[in-house]
């Protein structure tokens, strides 16, 4: 994620190249480095550039006429310690603030990083299960640890810090046109591009009853418990 332009393309296009090596109808499994929103849905031109390298990737692997790379995408989400990221401005526990991209209903899809992996796992080593989760060469599976709206994270972050004579976390509203304030100081930073993109509340968040990891009966983190978890440092720092 954090490697210069095209790389993920050029990782897809060597892995295609591969199957000219392999014995004639051997399949290749391939799991690209795909871990994020459901980048269909949010289609090409979003403020999050890199969410375009990340649809390229897949025209690459759909277009694919060798049929001998068995390729299968996992979805989770945002990783859930992103979502804590003081620099990404929803959750700031140092500055005792949480804010809401687009709107407080406005619903985002979490999990952890354990948990992906986790998914992943089963993906690879139990990848024909008959459970009706729709995996089959060239998938796009689905997890997710919570699905929320940004008020329901408010609403536990109070809970978990609340403590007598101490104030509730301040709640703020990143709207579309407090966002365009933003891009007008710091238009190009990273995070900008994340805010704005997910404020739009289109392809960053699913259901999770509906999910990979709810079929296959995974165990994973919600916002609750990854909270209670958290050190009281985090509060401090």
């Amino acid at each position: 994620m954090g490697l210069p332009a095209g790389i993920q393309l050029k990782l897809s296009d060597a892995v295609i190249l591969s199957t000219q090596d392999s014995e004639r109808g051997t399949k290749k499994r391939y799991f690209p480095w795909q871990f994020g929103m459901d980048y269909d849905t949010i289609g090409r031109g979003s403020a999050q550039d890199l969410f375009d390298e990340q649809l390229a990737v897949r025209d690459c692997l759909r277009g694919d006429r060798t049929g001998l790379v068995d390729w299968t995408i996992v979805s989770p989400g945002l990783f859930m310690s992103f979502l804590f990221r003081p620099d990404f401005g929803v959750v700031d526990i140092p500055g005792r603030t949480v804010r809401a991209l687009g709107s407080w209903d406005e619903k985002i899809t979490i999990t952890d990083v354990t948990d992906i992996g986790v998914a992943v796992a089963e993906a690879v080593f139990h990848p024909a299960e008959d459970d009706n989760s729709g995996q089959h060469n060239g998938s796009v599976l689905f997890i997710a640890g919570d699905t929320l709206s940004y008020r329901e994270i408010a609403d536990l972050v109070d809970q978990r810090f609340a403590t007598d004579g101490r104030a509730q976390f301040e709640r703020q509203l990143w709207d579309d046109e407090a966002l365009a304030r933003q891009r007008e100081v710091d238009g190009d930073i990273v995070m900008f591009k994340y805010r704005s993109t997910f404020a739009k509340g289109k392809g960053v968040a699913w259901e999770k009853d509906d999910t990979f990891g709810a079929k296959r009966g995974l165990k994973m983190v919600d916002v609750k418990t990854y909270l209670e978890r958290l050190d009281e440092r985090h509060v401090k720092e």
